[in-house]
């Protein structure tokens, strides 16, 4: 499981945000993790450190930041348009997933089918942003 810092640093790269405008500093320690101050000369613990309700609503409300971030730099602008194999296999290639589980594929395939199902297609766009960045593939790379 990526550590704090690297799950930030991966989503920042994916999406093209710089740190001034992602702002991972502002979520950073809710998510468990102190950049530049570890708990102790052992550094932090790895993997299921990371798995908490309190760090995963940390990283929620970072990827609920982000979409806006990305959705107003443009970042899966016309997918809301794709279908949903076509706006998926967008969006994992744009995270570096590659080889992304069957589940978390149909997953994302369906909740684009379904937006644009019930018109909202307008949500598609911000969704998938979180939707890549709280699957386990992306947690798990």
């Amino acid at each position: 499981m990526r550590s704090p810092v690297e799950w930030m640093v991966a989503t920042m790269r994916a999406l093209d945000l710089p740190a001034s405008v992602a702002r991972p500093e502002w979520f950073l320690e809710r998510c468990g993790q102190q950049l530049y101050g570890p708990p102790n000369v052992g550094g932090w613990k790895g993997n299921e450190a990371w798995v908490a309700t309190s760090a995963a609503w940390a990283r929620g409300s970072f990827a609920s930041h982000c979409q806006w971030q990305a959705r107003d730099r443009g970042v899966f602008a016309g997918y809301d348009r794709m279908t949903p194999a076509a706006a998926a296999q967008g969006a994992f290639e744009r995270f570096g997933l590659t080889d992304p589980s069957p589940a978390t594929r149909a997953a994302v395939e369906a909740y684009v089918r379904g937006e644009q199902t019930a018109r909202r297609s307008w949500a598609v766009v911000p969704s998938l942003v979180v939707l890549m960045m709280m699957s386990p593939d992306h947690q798990l790379a």
